[in-house]
């Protein structure tokens, strides 16, 4: 009996993984197979090409950039960098995710010559298709180890229906089908593969599962070195008292231990210290230049968990339960409540604190991914206690908020388009996104678009000043080599029950100078990049000196115009002053 009964485990196992990665391949070839290749919607573009270019240049090459497609950094987004001057090929991405995803670009380059399949140099289009089996893998890795982890908390039913309810119902989805070059889906696996491997060694003490978790610890920071957070676990994770603590300290602090766990980082960190001595003349270089935890003193809790702009909760709810778990294990008692809150509280502080907090083009808060592999563990405290019934009313309403939860991931997550396109609190704008993805039905048929410059997307190349803003953490900067600025289209086939009449726009304005600006804040009505209406609102009239000041206008919208119409927005610095601009909003009313 109990042989058949593993044999079935087994075959379950298969077919259960096997289906989640069928299903998750099919998703992420239709998501892609209509892009163009070097768009912004791509596989291999901006951060993901950055992490990418590793692997053409090493195997491909040879580090040459005379090896390497004339312009392709700019044709893949500017994610690395093609220097010429210094015959250096450049990105700022550490090489884990390159490492791990070298396998399937080895494979892809032997299948490419076998079949005389044209490469392109590593950017065909096979390469990209590579990129969606990467990612899938990984993932279908990551949650088989997890489930093993699971195991030792939960019966095998409850194991399933998490592995389930996390994938559909988070944003690792989209980081695996939608985004597989990005870290997060690897981040993951290493982190599932770091807890599998910890738990086995605490339980069995064997030395090869405490090589094998150094190895994973080792590639967790490698790929985001930020992740050495989740070490603590080692020494803190199901602790009964602080006799636990001290053995695992002098555990860890044995030579044996000590030293494999030093060598195991030194080789896997030998290529990036190899790269950064190539690239920078120095075995340690900090790539980010001026990015870095600029906001540690005023961290942005709200905004990483609320914002309209890729907000924790806003994008994936079911996270709410995660946090609804750890509760219910500290009122409890239970061991690790505690630790799992502090863990919560200091990851997010560290996310809060960066400078980008928001983490540019993303899909919810993308940061906390990989530890939802950890944060599975009160969800799956909470989800037992919901199925065992105790408290029937209570647990049923539980029960049915996680298919709620999950139908609203997967459907925003259908229609989103890369990029939030607004600014930290732009409501209209996230309940117009809810409405396109059939999630909320609007009443209010006005249109409000704010853009308070935080959102490095929407700063469209202008310079920053991170010195003085009106609110946020900066403004725009406009002097002699910037005579435009704040550009804002909006189409008027977005209004689908009828057009606008009227837009009111406001902006604010600092100017030092007592001069005038001879600036303006322009409106434009165009079709097809000819201007149809154009009109415009002096900014002098309002501006006070040394202050900031809020200008106004109004606008009107003609009847009679076609769908394809667009009505543009900007500043025009004609005489190309010096003065700062934030806070732009447009009101369109029927």
């Amino acid at each position: 009996m109990m042989k058949n009964s593993g044999w079935r485990s087994w075959l379950f196992d298969l077919i259960f993984f096997l289906m989640l990665g069928l299903i998750s391949l099919t998703i992420s070839f239709n998501i892609h197979k209509a892009e163009n290749i070097f768009s912004w919607k791509s596989e291999i573009w901006a951060d993901r090409g950055g992490y990418y270019i590793y692997l053409p240049a090493f195997f491909m090459y040879k580090m040459d950039i005379k090896q390497a497609p004339e312009t392709i950094d700019e044709k893949t987004g500017w994610g690395f960098t093609l220097d010429y001057k210094k015959n250096k090929i450049e990105t700022k991405y550490t090489c884990g995710v390159a490492i791990l995803v070298s396998p399937f670009f080895v494979t892809t380059h032997f299948i490419s010559k076998v079949f005389h399949i044209p490469e392109d140099r590593g950017f065909s289009p096979l390469y990209h298709r590579m990129t969606d089996v990467a990612a899938i893998c990984y993932l279908i890795l990551g949650l088989l180890m997890l489930s093993r982890f699971l195991k030792y908390y939960f019966k095998k039913t409850i194991c399933y229906l998490i592995l389930l309810f996390v994938y559909f119902g988070t944003n690792l989805l989209y980081y695996t089908v939608d985004d597989p070059m990005m870290s997060h889906v690897y981040s993951f696996f290493l982190f599932s593969g770091f807890l599998l491997f910890f738990k086995k060694f605490l339980e069995e003490k064997k030395y090869i599962f405490f090589l094998l978790l150094s190895l994973f610890m080792a590639l967790i920071v490698l790929v985001r070195p930020t992740n050495l957070l989740i070490f603590s676990l080692f020494f803190l994770w199901d602790l009964h008292s602080w006799k636990d603590l001290q053995g695992r300290i002098k555990v860890f602090f044995k030579p044996v231990y000590c030293l494999s766990f030093l060598l195991i980082f030194f080789l896997v960190f030998l290529p990036q210290l190899l790269y950064w001595k190539y690239l920078h003349g120095s075995y340690l270089f900090y790539s980010y230049g001026s990015e870095g935890f600029s906001n540690w003193q005023h961290p942005k809790f709200p905004e990483i968990w609320f914002s309209t702009l890729n907000g924790l909760f806003l994008y994936s709810p079911l996270v709410l339960l995660f946090i609804a778990g750890i509760i219910v294990m500290i009122r409890k008692k239970m061991n690790n409540g505690i630790l799992l809150l502090g863990l919560f509280m200091i990851l997010s502080y560290v996310i809060a604190s960066w400078s980008t907090w928001y983490y540019g083009c993303s899909f919810g808060q993308r940061s906390y991914v990989e530890y939802f592999s950890i944060f599975s563990v009160p969800f799956g405290f909470l989800l037992t206690g919901a199925i065992e019934k105790k408290k029937k009313l209570l647990n049923i309403f539980l029960l049915l908020l996680i298919p709620v939860f999950i139908y609203f991931n997967l459907r925003l997550m259908f229609h989103f388009e890369k990029c939030f396109f607004g600014s930290a609190w732009d409501w209209d704008l996230y309940t117009y996104q809810l409405e396109k993805a059939g999630l909320y039905k609007r009443f209010d048929k006005t249109f409000v678009f704010n853009n308070d410059f935080e959102n490095v997307v929407l700063t469209g190349g202008n310079r920053i000043s991170k010195t003085e803003s009106k609110s946020g953490l900066q403004s725009i900067i406009l002097n002699r080599d910037e005579e435009f600025c704040c550009k804002y289209i909006k189409h008027l086939w977005d209004f689908t029950e009828g057009f606008p009449r009227k837009a009111v726009a406001s902006i604010w304005i600092f100017n030092r100078n007592p001069l005038p600006t001879h600036a303006l804040l322009v409106c434009s009505i165009e079709k097809e990049g000819v201007s149809l209406l154009w009109s415009a609102q002096p900014l002098d009239p309002s501006l006070k000196t040394g202050q900031w000041s809020q200008v106004n206008a109004s606008f009107d919208i003609p009847d009679g115009l076609e769908s394809s119409t667009v009505v543009v927005f900007y500043v025009w610095n004609r005489m190309k002053t010096n003065f700062l601009v934030d806070d732009l909003s447009v009101k369109f009313e029927k």
